[in-house]
């Protein structure tokens, strides 16, 4: 792929991935390779050659040039003229405007000697800025004014669980700052309202009403001043509240706190037995709260601007922190474990398509309670987050996420589930270190729109991630929050049976135009020293240009693997929501073989002819850029998104939640994860082998750290007592080399890995061997494949079969 900023090798580090450096001249030529042609955007990028911060952003939006006709920004692959430039997406001629001005008041464009080394022109992504606005923390008034922060914390948990969410809450309190307001909400059968503000620190409590919402509302039990303290001021109290939090049958009595309720003529007996979860109502009336009570759907007050409309915002920034301990089943937005019972036993069912069907049934929502929440949150600018917290068996287990996932989804939050049965109790998540890490990330994209706008020759035919068409606005999405790592794939397809032209005389060009809100705290104001904040409107702008192919076997040669494997894995993920798991699998078993067919054929190495004996080659042993295909594939269908036996419905939720924000590499390491071995903790002996136990065993390796991307496995293989390896210091000390990677992947990654350390011969290795995953066999393929070796083989055949009768 070529730039404006240099060669085509650019590519991998820009926002924008195409499938290939060279794409298909046109469709059917695409049709041909078996490729898809399309894009992953990572839109929130850091930009290593222009840094973003406040003083970067000189340039006032309005100076950079646009197109006419397509609105698209001027870039270095335009025809540059003296009196206007050529749109290289439109063909379109603009004049040089004579408004536009730079340094000095003179011309940005027309009779600038120095144009060419403008960032729009010299850079193939660069950032300007649209608006700023410093806001100062006002000491007395603070709301309205400072970052708000709420943990809505369900006290149905039990005690070594609601220990952690203690630990998880103190470490938010620390990530947020001292100038930002932090609130305590708990809920159970009753809402628990922390007042740490009072000369007598309590909790007020609020009932439910018949209509199965709060009694009254919680401004009414307490102001929300009141609740939201600020945290310089009240870190000490707010602390002191978080460790009264206790089991919901024993959290009266807890020291340095009073209780007094407030008798509401509600319905609930008190604090009730443990397990009625009021968590709708509670998170209802909390963003009423909050601000979402005058908004009514997602598509009023949405625009081309920032994509925030309606509701009175009481606050620069927002973020309800929601832990959840189990299936919310009381009042609005209440739920039951019916289908789970219904469905549990057909999960394992022998019978492929039986279990996919249970499978499907249990990932669909059941009610619109969350989704609406949702939509009402991002409106008035709230983020929710959702940290689900597993334990027990079976139903005991079921949380029943997929229908709590469109909160998050819709208002822009993270979704965290913590499967804790038979893997160390809830003490060995990651939970504090994740919510730390998720409050204190050094930048966040928030009130998003993203825009991607192409050459005349082709067009975008599907938009895949957390991204909401406009109403009014064609090609507009908007994402209600944006971290460096989340990314976006857009599927293209070819407007003319011409597509490029032979010649590729129209280089196939691609523009992406993101733009957001991003608060940044300043130094205090010199003569109050109150807290101040700038908040910016920045857009982000993206060029990317390939080069047309000459042939299907130019797109072979030239494929980015990881950038195909996330566009596939968005489109058979949608699939699988809107036409079930059995037809996803299929989809993308079918896609595989017809790649090694259109591959093999056009290479040469076999034909599309009935009396062609010759064997296909299924793993590419000829282009190195696809080698890697078949194996991402077999790793996809044997994925907890995909696999209908043997995964928990919650997991499946979470998985497919993660899967569809990560960029291409992390989402082939959660695929595929990577296996090294050390000769001893100190010694690294191998950085990769293949998943195999028989790669375990000749590696001659003495401990193994298998990389899943959400969890790390170090294994230590069994040794003789009394030998060297035996004695080795097990688990592996601070210092050592092993130690040290393991912490490297925690630190680098926004979802802190889970990491479990196994010394082989005296603990179970079943979590180890589950990685190797080239072991297992992939249910309900045809020939009954066995490991990676079996399914390739089964594709060959199929492949065969395809290219004889096709």
């Amino acid at each position: 792929m070529s730039s404006a900023g240099g060669s085509e090798d650019v590519g991998r580090d820009l926002c924008l991935r195409l499938t290939s450096r060279r794409v298909p001249e046109n469709a059917a030529q695409k049709d041909r390779t078996g490729l898809p042609f399309g894009v992953t955007v990572q839109p929130f990028k850091p930009l290593p050659h222009f840094p973003v911060d406040a003083s970067a952003l000189l340039d006032p939006a309005d100076e950079v040039a646009r197109c006419g006709d397509c609105f698209g920004y001027v870039n270095g692959f335009c025809g540059l003229e003296r009196d206007g430039w050529v749109c290289i997406l439109c063909g379109n001629f603009s004049y040089w405007s004579s408004d536009p001005v730079g340094d000095g008041g003179k011309p940005r464009y027309k009779r600038n000697a120095r144009r060419n080394e403008l960032p729009e022109i010299a850079l193939p992504e660069y950032e300007i800025e649209v608006a700023r606005e410093v806001l100062t923390v006002n000491p007395r008034e603070p709301l309205g004014t400072a970052p708000v922060y709420v943990a809505l914390i369900d006290t149905t948990a039990p005690e070594e669980t609601l220990e952690l969410v203690r630990s998880a809450v103190l470490a938010a309190i620390e990530a947020v700052g001292p100038d930002a307001l932090f609130g305590i909400v708990t809920f159970a059968d009753r809402i628990g309202l922390y007042d740490v503000q009072a000369a007598a620190p309590s909790v007020r409590r609020v009932g439910l009403g018949k209509d199965g919402g709060l009694a009254m509302p919680l401004e009414e039990a307490l102001p929300l001043r009141r609740l939201l303290a600020p945290v310089g001021a009240f870190k000490e109290e707010l602390a002191a509240a978080v460790e009264t939090i206790a089991p919901a049958k024993s959290r009266f009595g807890s020291a340095g706190f009073s209780h007094p309720g407030v008798d509401d003529g509600t319905i609930d007996g008190g604090d009730g037995p443990v397990g009625r979860r009021a968590f709708g109502p509670a998170l209802e009336a909390t963003l009423a709260w909050l601000g979402a009570d005058a908004v009514e759907t997602r598509g009023e007050g949405r625009g081309a601007g920032d994509g925030v409309g309606g509701g009175d915002l009481r606050h620069p920034s927002c973020r309800v922190l929601s832990f959840l301990a189990g299936l919310p089943n009381l009042g609005d937005g209440a739920l039951d474990d019916e289908i789970y019972r219904e469905c549990a036993a057909d999960l394992d069912s022998p019978d492929h398509e039986e279990a996919a069907k249970a499978a499907d049934a249990l990932g669909q929502p059941r009610v619109d309670f969350y989704a609406d929440a949702g939509a009402r949150a991002a409106l008035a600018a709230v983020v929710v987050d959702v940290f689900s917290l597993g334990g027990g068996d079976g139903a005991a287990a079921f949380a029943d996420l997929a229908s709590v996932a469109p909160l998050t989804e819709q208002s822009g939050g993270a979704l965290y589930h913590y499967d804790t049965v038979g893997k160390g109790g809830a003490s060995d998540a990651p939970l504090p270190r994740d919510v730390f890490r998720l409050l204190r990330a050094e930048s966040q994209a928030h009130h998003c729109t993203l825009r991607l706008r192409t050459s005349a020759e082709f067009e975008v035919a599907a938009a895949y991630g957390a991204a909401v068409p406009d109403d009014v606005y064609p090609g507009l999405y908007h994402v209600v929050r944006c971290g460096p790592g989340d990314c976006f794939a857009f599927d293209f397809r070819h407007k003319s049976a011409a597509g490029f032209g032979r010649r590729g005389d129209c280089p196939p060009t691609a523009q992406l135009a993101f733009e957001y809100t991003a608060l940044t705290p300043l130094p205090p104001d010199p003569a109050t020293q109150a807290a101040r904040y700038l908040r910016q409107r920045r857009r982000r702008v993206c060029t990317a240009q390939a080069r047309v192919a000459s042939s299907p076997k130019d797109v072979f040669a030239t494929v980015d693997a990881e950038c195909v494997v996330s566009l596939l894995a968005h489109k058979i993920l949608a699939t699988a929501e809107e036409k079930g798991l059995a037809e996803a699998r299929l989809l993308l078993s079918d896609w595989l073989v017809i790649l090694t067919s259109r591959f093999n054929h056009e290479t040469g190495v076999a034909r599309f002819d009935p009396k062609d004996a010759a064997a296909v080659d299924g793993a590419f042993t000829s282009c190195v850029p696809l080698q890697q295909m078949p194996r991402m594939v077999f790793a996809l269908l044997r994925s907890t998104m995909l696999r209908p036996r043997g995964v928990q419905p919650d997991e499946r939720t979470r998985a497919r939640a993660l899967a569809r924000r990560l960029d291409p590499p992390s989402l082939s390491r959660l695929l595929y994860p990577r296996l090294s071995s050390y000769a001893d903790v100190d010694t690294q002996a191998f950085p990769r082998h293949s998943l195999t136990r028989t790669a375990v065993t000749t590696s001659n390796g003495a401990v193994f750290l298998v990389d899943a991307f959400d969890v790390v496995v170090v294994f230590y293989a069994p040794a003789q007592p009394g030998s060297e390896r035996a004695s080795l210091p097990y688990p592996p000390p601070q210092g050592s080399a092993v130690r040290a990677a393991v912490n490297a992947l925690r630190e680098e990654r926004e979802v802190t890995p889970r990491v479990v350390y196994i010394r082989g011969g005296a603990e179970d290795p079943s979590a180890f061997h589950d990685l190797l995953i080239e072991e297992l066999d992939v249910d309900g393929l045809e020939g009954g494949a066995s490991g990676f070796v079996g399914f390739l083989h089964t594709v060959e055949s199929q492949a065969r079969r395809f290219m004889r009768e096709a």
